[in-house]
């Protein structure tokens, strides 16, 4: 399965009122659109929230009306936390709310994920009681867990309120809740090189209670995530769920879950681009290294262990992450290279 979240976007002015996919060239998938069957699926059933939790549940193949207990509980499984029975888990958003309280931006200026961690700690030491405790996630991402007297809390997701007025929470435990939001500004204002103002809460459930995939449909299964990103490379994930009952993506603690049985680590990715020397500066910049030019010519990023090399592809070739290196523990496997998605996975 491939699901590009999103990929729809909006009609344009730039582009004529149209779409980004009405003007692009895809090839590829329409090529698989004339192989196979073209029609919709309704992954969102009546009274549930629209969103990629719900969407990607009924994927799966999990009913979210038997499933589904809200956001936050899916991503705080994915920091390692587990909810007691009694407990709930919110979505803390790192967001950035305008002098006339309007919502500027839902993510906060993508804050850098270590000061955004810092931030979470300062407002765990300030505001975290026996009852509420905040958990730092990735960038603007985070979570917040309370007890379950504010299950009843009724919040906007912060994404539907861009450019409008912010609509504080309603609902039962609501005063909480906006006093928690509210209190988080005197915080927040304390960190020079943050542009979040107030934490937004929201997405609140208890744990779910889901059978393994392997159990559930009687079949093992894989995945892998690609997400594109503003680096010129791409976020990727190799995931497998092993133990079936036990599967989570590492998240935070994702140290805990390197294999090195047939491989030692990554030592080097190869990204692809039209304009060598722009790519190689921003990227640079993103992990504070400098570029060096070797004497054919090619750019490289050094690492602790590893290197980025850039490459010249095609004019009308998006950046790319094309190739990662790893380093081989069984050296009779060097040379050998794995294709997947279109990336090269190159033992050295």
């Amino acid at each position: 399965m491939c699901v590009p979240d999103g990929c729809a976007d909006e009609p344009l002015a730039e582009l004529g009122g149209k779409t980004p996919l009405q003007v692009a060239k895809m090839p590829v998938l329409d090529r698989l659109a004339k192989r196979g069957t073209v029609g919709r699926a309704g992954v969102i059933p009546p009274g549930l929230p629209p969103g990629s939790d719900v969407g990607n549940m009924s994927i799966l193949g999990y009913d979210p009306t038997l499933f589904h207990t809200g956001r936050a509980p899916i991503e705080a499984a994915a920091l390692g936390l587990r909810l007691e029975a009694d407990q709930i888990a919110f979505r803390c958003n790192l967001v950035t709310l305008g002098d006339d309280g309007t919502m500027v931006d839902f993510a906060g200026g993508h804050p850098d994920s270590t000061v955004a961690e810092a931030a979470i700690e300062a407002l765990e030491a300030e505001l975290g009681t026996d009852t509420i405790a905040f958990h730092p996630g990735v960038q603007y991402r985070h979570c917040v867990v309370t007890g379950d007297a504010l299950l009843g809390v009724e919040a906007i997701p912060p994404h539907d309120l861009t450019g409008k007025s912010a609509v504080w929470p309603t609902g039962e435990g609501s005063a909480e809740v906006r006093s928690l939001m509210e209190a988080s500004a005197a915080v927040l204002a304390r960190f020079d090189d943050l542009a979040a103002t107030h934490i937004w809460l929201w997405g609140q459930g208890r744990q779910p209670d889901m059978p393994a995939f392997t159990s559930h449909h009687g079949v093992e299964a894989a995945a892998m995530h690609l997400h594109p990103a503003d680096t010129g490379g791409a976020i990727m994930s190799l995931d497998r769920m092993d133990p079936a009952d036990g599967w989570a993506w590492a998240g935070r603690a994702w140290q805990g879950h390197v294999h090195r049985d047939i491989v030692e680590r990554i030592v080097g990715v190869e990204l692809r681009t039209a304009d060598v020397e722009a790519l190689a500066t921003r990227f640079a910049a993103l992990v504070d290294r400098p570029c060096s030019i070797g004497d054919d010519g090619e750019w490289t990023i050094g690492l602790d262990d590893s290197i980025v090399r850039i490459i010249e592809g095609p004019a009308c070739e998006r950046d790319q992450l094309v190739a990662v290196e790893m380093l081989a523990r069984d050296r009779s496997t060097v040379g050998t290279t794995h294709a997947i998605a279109g990336t090269e996975i190159r033992l050295v």
